[in-house]
């Protein structure tokens, strides 16, 4: 993405290696974008039943939950956001680019992508975006929720191919996803999704908090 520093991320990747100097690595890519391209972007914000922003800060959208008054929030873009999609395989494309250029990417056989709401891609509400209705009338799926509920793994498979290309060789690709059985909208229901992917290898679900073992 703009302002994204491939050098510094893979310098951070280097010191990283240095610790494990005969291990082999997945290197998770954090996809979420700064403030400032978001705000750019008013076209693809993903809006609510009233065709209202939906908020949320960095990391999470916040949807029909209170808005924690001491975060600052502003409007988050919708899964089917171009903007999005295009800023962050920029990203990847410009990270693995350096870790080739480098030699690290010797030592790397994978990618872990996080990132979307609670980094685990979750529909967090539904999105009534001009951007994502569009993309639901292209999609060939009949049923809007379940466009939307699939969304976070295709958005995954874009990724995957730009990572893919990038190595030039075989990887491992891997993504978090939010629990499946607790009822909640956001829950994960991409499970079939994931099942029909060709570029997505692995999916990696994560418990409840009253779920983890202590410190987790």
């Amino acid at each position: 993405a703009e302002g994204f520093d491939a050098r510094r991320a893979a310098a951070y990747v280097s010191r990283q290696m240095r610790t494990a100097p005969d291990a082999l690595f997945l290197v998770c890519i954090g996809c979420n974008l700064p403030e400032d391209i978001r705000l750019r972007h008013p076209e693809d914000y993903w809006l609510d039943a009233k065709g209202e922003p939906c908020l949320g800060d960095d990391g999470h959208l916040f949807g029909g939950e209170a808005v924690p008054l001491a975060k600052k929030v502003y409007p988050w873009l919708s899964y089917s956001s171009p903007a999005w999609r295009h800023e962050t395989k920029r990203m990847i494309a410009a990270l693995i680019a350096e870790l080739r250029r480098t030699g690290l990417a010797k030592r790397i056989v994978g990618v872990h992508f996080a990132g979307g709401h609670d980094g685990q891609f979750c529909t967090a509400q539904p999105d009534s975006s001009k951007c994502a209705k569009a993309a639901f009338e292209t999609s060939g799926e009949k049923d809007y929720v379940r466009f939307l509920k699939r969304l976070p793994q295709e958005m995954m498979d874009d990724f995957a191919r730009e990572a893919r290309k990038g190595f030039g060789k075989d990887i491992l690709v891997v993504r978090w996803c939010q629990r499946m059985f607790d009822g909640r909208y956001c829950s994960s229901h991409d499970i079939d999704a994931f099942e029909d992917s060709k570029e997505v290898d692995a999916i990696v679900t994560q418990p409840n908090y009253f779920h983890r073992s202590a410190g987790l």
